[in-house]
C-alpha cells in the first residue's frame, strides 16, 4: 500500500511541478498518538482516518525525497505567524484563502533559509 501511495504521489507532484524548479515540499502535520496495534485502529472509524492521513503524508514526503526535493513535515502548532507576509500572498493569490491555504504558505516558508 505504501509503495502505491508513493508512486501516485510522485506522479501527482511531477504533474503539479510541470517542469518548474521546485525547492521542496512541506506538509502540515498534526501530532496524533494512535494506538500501537492495528486491531485497535480498525475498531475506530476516527483512528482509521488518522492512519489514512499518516499514510498519505508519509507517501507525499517520500515522493518529494525521491524527486530530489527537500521534504518536511511541519507541526501545525509550530507554524510561525508571518501574518503580513501571508496576507500579502493571499491578496495576490485570491480566493479561496482559508486557514488551510494560509497554513500551507506558512509550512512552505519553513523551507526557506532564515533571513
Amino acid at each position: 500500500m505504501e509503495q502505491a501511495v508513493e508512486r501516485a504521489a510522485v506522479a501527482a507532484l511531477t504533474r503539479a511541478a510541470a517542469g518548474r524548479a521546485v525547492l521542496g515540499i512541506a506538509v502540515v502535520a498534526k501530532p496524533v498518538s494512535a494506538p500501537a496495534d492495528v486491531a485497535s485502529v480498525l475498531r475506530s472509524h476516527a483512528w482509521m482516518h488518522a492512519a489514512e492521513g499518516a499514510l498519505y503524508r508519509e507517501g507525499v514526503l517520500a515522493a518529494g525525497q525521491q524527486l530530489g526535493w527537500h521534504a518536511r513535515a511541519v507541526d501545525a502548532a509550530a507554524l510561525r505567524a508571518e501574518d503580513d507576509f501571508v496576507a500579502a500572498i493571499g491578496a495576490a493569490a485570491g480566493r479561496p484563502w482559508r486557514r488551510a491555504e494560509k497554513d500551507a504558505v506558512r509550512a512552505a516558508l519553513t523551507l526557506l533559509p532564515e533571513v
